[in-house]
């Protein structure tokens, strides 16, 4: 049997209940209380954001995409100024410093998180399991499914397991998640 502590009520009094009770949506939001000290803010990306996001990308995909395909930035960089849809992101702030960006792709059924990139030095903090979980709380009753595609290679599948993202299909080196409303 699988208990969750209801993270509004620590300090003063424990509320226990059992998780079968609880929605997606009210487990990602326990989640999210549960590990959010920082607060973690986001503005629309324009055009001015380019630079930053290329390089969030290329340093976020190299260790992963190189032992495979290899890295030529004389192809990832046209590939991506191709793929920049400014339109779909959003820069991920911490203290007033850009420091990330999320791409989410929306459809009538189905929600997509595209991209997260988080700046090296500050990877391993949960910030990357804060801004997943926010994806989730924000986008759970938007569409049937969730989904989100991850190199087999990534440890970030493991966050993505975590949250509560299931493995659907592995294609090649291609690992696709969702999670269907319920």
């Amino acid at each position: 049997m699988v208990f969750i502590i209801d993270t509004k009520n620590i300090g003063t009094s424990r509320k226990v209940r059992r998780a079968s009770s609880y929605s997606l949506r009210d487990h990602t939001q326990l989640l999210w209380e549960a590990t959010s000290p920082m607060k973690i803010m986001y503005r629309p990306a324009t055009e001015s954001d380019y630079e930053f996001c290329r390089r969030l990308h290329h340093q976020g995909m190299r260790p992963y995409v190189e032992p495979h395909w290899g890295w030529k930035d004389e192809f990832q960089n046209p590939r991506y100024q191709k793929l920049w849809q400014p339109e779909n992101i959003e820069i991920i702030k911490l203290d007033n410093k850009d420091i990330g960006y999320i791409e989410v792709s929306k459809a009538s059924e189905t929600i997509k998180l595209v991209n997260i990139f988080i700046m090296q030095d500050l990877r391993g903090q949960g910030i990357g399991s804060q801004v997943v979980s926010n994806f989730i709380h924000q986008y759970i009753d938007s569409a049937p499914k969730l989904t989100l595609n991850v190199l087999w290679n990534n440890p970030a599948k493991n966050l993505y397991e975590r949250l509560g993202f299931k493995l659907v299909l592995r294609e090649d080196q291609i690992l696709k998640y969702e999670i269907c409303k319920t």
